[in-house]
Parts: structure tokens; C-alpha cells; sequence
């Protein structure tokens, strides 16, 4: 129909942005979203056999996003699609199996980097203990800048890295590095109670709407690489979830509300009562 070609010539023109300002991981991610909208949507309604199919289709999707990450890297370096020199000198590769191409080390840098970094800062010990700082980190930083004192922009200078391009890190590591072992459990609480509120936000819906459900499975994947509550690319997803599923159940509201319309008597009464309070 003319409104599914208008949907994918949208869909087709966000990608074509993201891809000529290289963003490979907004691009990435986006693909990834819409693999699970359709997993979530067309699950229930196939065979066995089409569930292993999907599952190997999903997979080979998977390793072709992982290759044009790759590809793209090498690009946004100044290199050629087949020139992974950048790469491969920047992360040290040695005894690198050549029947794996070489544009997949920028997905494998990126896998380990985060975990890497995290457990240097625990190795080094290096962490203060300040709440406030915990505080800013579990708030969305064009709001938490604004909060900012001399004491936390002086001494909360942040994780260590080791190396400094290699910059991702985990939510994990901020909270380790204002609150010790400590901060990583109050951040893994905080992760679980979110997840529960989804769950009973989800819970007895008598429809069903994926794009919400997908927005939290983007957001929870984050906390790998960045502090997902504090980075507005990575909280985004969180507040868009929970925003289309309050919009959702008011929605739902209002129709009940529709279905079962007032008397002639209960409408008089509330203008008797509207009249009486001058409204």
C-alpha cells in the first residue's frame, strides 16, 4: 500500500543520514531494532522450520552488520574498504586467523574494550567515595551538568582508560569509580527495579506493541559500552520506551471510558456540581 512505501522511504531516508555522517553505531544499533520488531511480531505466527530459518537469517544479519561496522571504520579513517591497517595496528593484533576478515577486529575491539577498561579501574584501585558523584551519574547529563559543584568537577575526574582511545567502558565503571564495588551494586539494583517496572507496565496489555519492548532491550545492551543513564544517545531509548507505553495505557483509558458513557442524570449532577464551584 502507499502508506508502507511511505513508511519504508522514511525508514530508508533516517539509515542514508546516518550512514553519510558514518555513524556507524546509531546505524547499527537501528538495524538491530528493527531485527527484533519483526522477531517479536512474526514469532508467534510461524512454523518451527520458519523459527530455525529466521534464527539462522537473524544470525547471518548479524555478522553482515558486524562486517559493514567494520568496513565503515576503515572508511571513516580515510582508508579503503579492504584496508584494515588502522585497526590492526591501533589494537596490537597478533597471530590474527586469516580466514576471518579483517574488518571484523572493530566489533572485536569494541566487545572487549569496555570489559578491559572496567577491570584495569579495579585492578588500580581507583576509585573515591562520593554520593553526589554516584548521583550525576544516574542522571541524564543536560540535566546533571546543571548541578555540578566545585568539589565534583574538581575531584571527579573518572574512570582511568588504558589507552586513550580505546574509551568505552561500561555504566559499570563510573559507578565503581564514585562508590567502589559498592556503586556496582547499587547500579545493578537500580537496572533490576527498571526492568521490573517494565514487566508490570507490559503486564496484562490486551495489545501488543513491540517498539517499546525493543526500546528497553537498546537500552539495556548499552550499559556495555557507556554509562546508559548519563549519555543522552543511550538513556534515549529508556524514556521513549516509557513514554509510548504511559501514552499507551492512557489511551486505553480514555476508550474505556468512552465505552461506557455517562447517564442523563450523572451529567446533570456534574453540572449542578460545576455550577455551584463557579467552573
Amino acid at each position: 500500500s502507499s502508506k508502507k512505501k511511505r513508511y519504508l522511504l522514511e525508514f530508508i531516508a533516517i539509515i542514508s543520514c546516518n550512514i553519510l555522517y558514518l555513524s556507524r553505531s546509531t546505524v547499527a544499533f537501528t538495524f538491530i531494532g528493527c531485527l527484533l520488531i519483526v522477531f517479536l511480531l512474526k514469532w508467534r505466527k510461524v512454523t518451527k522450520t520458519r523459527r530455525i530459518m529466521f534464527v539462522i537469517s537473524a544470525i547471518a544479519f548479524l555478522f553482515i552488520v558486524a562486517y559493514v561496522f567494520g568496513a565503515l571504520g576503515n572508511l571513516r579513517q580515510g582508508y579503503s574498504i579492504n584496508d584494515s591497517s588502522y585497526i590492526e595496528n591501533l589494537g596490537l593484533f597478533h597471530a590474527y586467523p586469516s580466514w576471518i576478515p579483517k574488518q571484523f577486529m572493530w566489533i572485536y575491539l569494541y566487545l572487549v574494550t569496555p570489559l578491559a577498561n572496567l577491570n584495569y579501574n579495579v585492578i588500580q584501585n581507583n576509585h573515591i567515595f562520593s554520593p553526589q558523584g554516584f548521583i550525576s551519574t544516574i542522571i541524564p547529563e543536560f540535566i546533571s551538568n546543571r548541578f555540578q559543584t566545585e568539589f565534583t568537577s574538581s575531584i571527579f575526574s573518572g574512570p582511568i582508560l588504558i589507552k586513550s582511545y580505546f574509551n568505552a567502558r561500561t555504566t559499570f565503571a563510573e559507578a565503581y569509580y564514585s562508590l567502589g564495588i559498592l556503586g556496582c551494586y547499587l547500579m545493578f539494583f537500580i537496572m533490576l527495579a527498571l526492568n521490573i517496572l517494565f514487566y508490570f507496565l507490559y503486564k496484562n496489555k490486551a495489545y501488543y506493541n513491540p517498539v517499546p519492548c525493543v526500546s528497553f532491550c537498546i537500552f539495556f545492551s548499552l550499559f556495555f559500552f557507556e554509562d546508559i543513564f548519563y549519555y543522552i544517545f543511550a538513556c534515549a531509548p529508556l524514556y521513549y520506551g516509557l513514554i509510548m507505553l504511559l501514552l499507551q495505557k492512557k489511551k486505553r483509558a480514555l476508550k474505556i471510558t468512552a465505552t461506557f458513557p455517562l447517564s442523563q442524570e450523572s451529567i446533570k449532577l456534574l453540572g449542578v456540581i460545576f455550577n455551584k464551584n463557579g467552573l
